[in-house]
């Protein structure tokens, strides 16, 4: 299972977050396991930004690292 590791600044948005990334990634035919990982990703990166939308920097999703 894949599993990112962050240190959360506001949780707030980060659910909304992987859920919709998660849908918009299978309902664009991504495989499951492609769709799960960026809703991860998007996820974490949310948790770790003040506010519930915060401007999304795709080196910092990147960057993120794998537990």
């Amino acid at each position: 299972m894949f599993c990112l590791q962050v240190s959360a600044v506001d949780t707030v948005g980060a659910g909304d977050s992987f859920l919709a990334t998660l849908l918009d990634s299978l309902l664009d035919g991504k495989a499951q396991e492609v769709a799960l990982e960026r809703a991860c990703r998007i996820g974490a990166f949310v948790a770790t930004k003040q506010g519930a939308t915060p401007r999304h920097d795709a080196e910092g999703i990147k960057a993120l690292k794998r537990k």
